[in-house]
């Protein structure tokens, strides 16, 4: 079975950022930070602030705008380079994104934004779950990769035409790729 299939499914593992216990990253987590223009959701440097921030609403609790003392110590631990980057390779392992389904690119003379109508592919999933009957607040809330996977297997059932590179047959096309790049051979 797909491996990042599994890893989609399984139950996620507890995340502590900043002494923060995240929930599940979801869709909701999703809309939120790009609404903020966080940079773990849209992409960019990120700085120990937007880490604080993604903290925050992960944890899904009250938003304040100052930094408490506890979460001002906390920062703390971001001022070296190695402290900042083991906290952001934490968030980023929280989201999970590598756990979605991989597509076969096709090439097309269409652009996905096209073929989407300017419809935010975030809505385009949730509209897909709540459609095939999951309620609005449970498509916000079931992990992304889970909803990612799920809307992806309620849109071939519904004749969509999605072809989906599982990991072995990615480890197939790595070891293709290696074959003939041997010195040895």
């Amino acid at each position: 079975m797909d491996k990042r299939f599994l890893n989609a499914f399984l139950t996620p593992k507890s995340t502590i950022l900043l002494g923060k216990r995240l929930l599940p990253w979801c869709l909701k987590h999703r809309i939120q930070l790009s609404a903020l223009e966080n940079p773990l959701a849209i992409g960019g440097e990120v700085r120990p602030f937007d880490l604080l921030v993604f903290a925050r609403v992960c944890s899904e609790e009250r938003f304040r705008i100052e930094p408490t003392f506890g979460e001002r110590w906390r920062l703390r631990s971001l001022g070296t380079v190695s402290g900042l980057t083991d906290a952001i390779v934490e968030a980023k392992a929280h989201i999970k994104q590598d756990d979605w389904p991989r597509f076969w690119e096709k090439s097309e003379s269409v652009s996905a934004g096209d073929r989407m109508h300017g419809i935010p592919w975030a809505l385009s999933v949730i509209a897909n779950l709540v459609r095939h009957g999951v309620s609005h607040d449970e498509a916000l809330h079931l992990p992304e990769a889970y909803a990612i996977w799920l809307s992806t297997a309620l849109g071939v059932h519904e004749g969509a035409k999605v072809d989906i590179l599982t990991t072995d047959q990615e480890e197939m096309l790595d070891g293709l790729a290696g074959v003939g790049n041997d010195p040895q051979t």
